[in-house]
């Protein structure tokens, strides 16, 4: 053979390894290209999710609605001069022009606070004679969010925390008691508060509303959760424990400080203390030290330790924070576990999120224990954003009322007036769960349920479908649990027949629960007959306390 020819079929291997190679970065590209589209359209709800503190200036602390409107004038009034003098023959209201660099940050900042009434935000904050229809600058806009909700005393009462700020972060004071001015009335502002509970809306008409400053807030304990792992880098790791160190000095001097710093395991560096020289000197500055802290990233296990801690300190006048701060994901396996310690022990957790794509897993533990999560792409923003969750803390409206006695998923709008801005309809909102089962009930937890039966039988009544149906959505809404359902009877009748009675009707709770989209795994049932009397059986009001159905969590 001619070496030309063994030439030839070189090339021609060399060209379809080439396009063999082609063909499967190509195919590697486009399955990356589907991966990263689908983690940006990962349906997650952004409630209470913080996207920009870029523009948050924190030497500015208070700011009063007057003040807003005085800025607003005298800086239309400056401009107004401006465009007269140097535009002729036009009047000013024509010629204003308002391009600012902060044009497109308010749904950047908080995107659950701008969801204004239709002709609110846009129609109020324009400038109406302007020749482009411009938009007033961002700094004048009311940003709101409600930052808790306390539903520990329902139904006598809801307690929900509220901010009201303006694009730079600044506290907008006055707007309730003990320092709204004497000629202003606070039902000017506060428009509504709706609870909402089984499609039923309420509109709440005795509301206590008052302003907490920083002098008058909690007492907090708060534990810094901080990732080590090897993906933050000796940089950003001192520039993240320098930010630490920065923001302790805003802390009131009677909180309490701890510090955590993770890997796959969890270093406790600062145990809870008041002492901020203490803590600064056991808070090391020492980057990643060696990669002293080990390897991996254990979120869960890092929020238990931080739980653990926070737990062996017994006053309980503290109100207990974990600040976590993360650049990746981990295991979220026993994340129902170390969620429900968390929401036992009354523990709010703020995640910090830098850089991340995927941070659902962050929003739903910021969700799932009533805290807030901030999304940041710059190391310059690692100060900004402990100091924002501080201001968080330590500023806000804390609005008291009664809400409906609806033992179920609760829905909160809270709306806003702000007349001399000419602004209407600012929205908040928020959810809290009073579910009978929902998905941090604890194993154990017994429900009494008034469901009544035909006499002497196991026929259930028309009236209790109702409260079975309202089961069946709790269950649906909550696929992990499995339940037990328990029948009780008073002391007629022989022990025999009564357990018999018993089973049968705690078998035709199953049987509807089924019929209602239940799978029959997720019940067992138990009949106890007369066995277990919650009363005397002396009194047909207490017989008829003791022929009950119960349901228990089992799992």
């Amino acid at each position: 053979m001619k070496p030309y020819n063994y030439i030839n079929k070189l090339l021609i291997i060399i060209n379809i390894f080439f396009l063999l190679t082609l063909s499967s970065c190509t195919l590697s590209v486009i399955k990356l290209a589907e991966a990263l589209d689908n983690i940006n359209n990962i349906n997650i709800d952004t409630t209470n999710v913080i996207t920009d503190l870029s523009k948050i200036n924190y030497s500015e602390n208070f700011i009063t609605v007057d003040n807003i409107k005085e800025i607003k004038n005298h800086r239309n009034d400056s401009l107004d001069k401006i465009n007269t003098d140097s535009i002729p023959n036009k009047k000013s209201t024509n010629t204003l022009n308002t391009n600012t660099n902060n044009n497109n940050t308010n749904s950047n900042i908080a995107q659950n606070t701008s969801n204004k009434t239709e002709n609110s935000t846009e129609n109020n904050l324009e400038l109406s004679n302007t020749s482009n229809n411009k938009k007033e600058p961002i700094e004048d806009l009311i940003i709101t969010n409600i930052s808790s909700i306390n539903s520990d005393y329902f139904p006598d009462s809801i307690i929900v925390n509220l901010t009201v700020k303006n694009n730079n972060g600044a506290f907008i004071s006055g707007l309730a008691d003990p320092y709204i001015k004497k000629e202003k009335n606070v039902k000017d502002y506060w428009k509504n508060i709706i609870d909402s509970c089984k499609g039923i809306s309420s509109k709440i008409e005795n509301i206590k509303i008052e302003e907490i400053r920083e002098i008058k807030s909690p007492n907090y304990s708060i534990c810094y959760v901080l990732d080590h792992s090897p993906s933050m880098g000796e940089e950003r790791t001192v520039i993240l424990q320098q930010s630490v160190r920065y923001s302790i000095s805003k802390v009131k001097n009677n909180d309490k400080l701890s510090a955590i710093k993770f890997t796959d395991r969890a270093t406790v560096e600062v145990r809870p203390t008041t002492d901020k020289n203490i803590f600064a000197q056991e808070f090391k500055i020492n980057g990643m030290s060696s990669k002293k802290y080990g390897t991996g990233t254990d979120i869960l296990k890092a929020l238990d330790s931080a739980a653990a801690l926070l737990q062996d300190d017994k006053d309980n006048s503290y109100e207990k924070i974990i600040v976590l701060f993360t650049d990746g994901s981990s295991s979220m396996k026993e994340y129902n576990k170390v969620i429900k310690k968390l929401r036992q022990q009354k523990i709010r957790v703020f995640t910090i999120c830098f850089g991340m794509t995927d941070f659902s897993n962050m929003v739903k533990i910021a969700k799932d224990t009533d805290g807030q999560m901030i999304l940041i792409k710059n190391i310059k923003e690692f100060s900004n954003a402990f100091n924002y969750i501080y201001n968080l803390l330590t500023n806000f409206y804390k609005i008291t009322y009664k809400p409906s006695d609806c033992y179920d998923l609760h829905n909160i709008k809270v709306t806003l007036d702000i007349p001399e801005l000419n602004i209407q309809g600012i929205t908040s909102n928020g959810e809290y769960d009073k579910s009978m089962f929902n998905k941090f009930s604890e194993i154990g937890t017994i429900n009494l349920m008034d469901i009544n039966f035909e006499y002497n039988k196991s026929t259930i009544t028309k009236e209790s479908y109702e409260i079975l149906n309202d089961v069946a959505i709790q269950l649906k809404r909550n696929p992990d649990i499995k339940i037990k359902i328990c029948g009780h009877t008073d002391a007629q009748g022989s022990d025999e027949y009564n357990l018999k009675l018993s089973e049968d009707r705690a078998n035709s709770v199953k049987s509807a629960l089924i019929n209602l989209g239940i799978n029959k795994n997720r019940i067992k049932v138990k009949g106890y007959g007369k066995t277990k009397p919650i009363a005397p059986n002396d009194t047909e009001e207490n017989k008829k306390k003791n022929r009950r159905i119960e349901f228990i969590i089992i799992e």
